[in-house]
């Protein structure tokens, strides 16, 4: 079930031309409780992290980068990368260190996210993990 609600927020990234936030729906599922299972697959792992830079980039929409970073997700978040919770894909991890430093260098992480893990992810590739 897991993977196939991936699948569908990888969908609607693609048809928002690679943006994370607003309007993106992030599934029935939550990313907070889901990424503290130990059983996840990398894939599943991944994806709970593309959700979270989803969350990330919708606070930044709601309100300003500097709200954002104050925000409750923001310090959840921290916490995750802290306990490696986290996917270690460099690709995640350069774009949730890059919400830290500003919402340009966040946008063009999550650019880069969307060609490396989105798309191969839809198109089946196996580098999708």
């Amino acid at each position: 079930m897991l993977e196939g609600v991936i699948l569908k927020m990888y969908a609607e990234i693609d048809e928002y031309a690679g943006a994370f936030g607003d309007p993106i729906n992030t599934g029935p599922v939550n990313p907070f409780e889901e990424l503290e299972r130990n059983d996840l697959s990398a894939f599943e792992r991944m994806g709970m992290s593309v959700a979270v830079l989803c969350y990330l980039d919708s606070s930044i929409d709601n309100s300003t980068h500097q709200d954002a970073l104050a925000s409750v997700v923001a310090k959840q978040v921290n916490a995750w990368q802290k306990r490696g919770l986290l996917s270690p894909r460099q690709e995640i991890q350069k774009a949730l260190t890059a919400f830290y430093l500003s919402e340009a260098e966040f946008l063009a992480r999550l650019g880069m996210v969307y060609k490396s893990v989105v798309l191969p992810a839809l198109r089946g590739k196996e580098n999708a993990v």
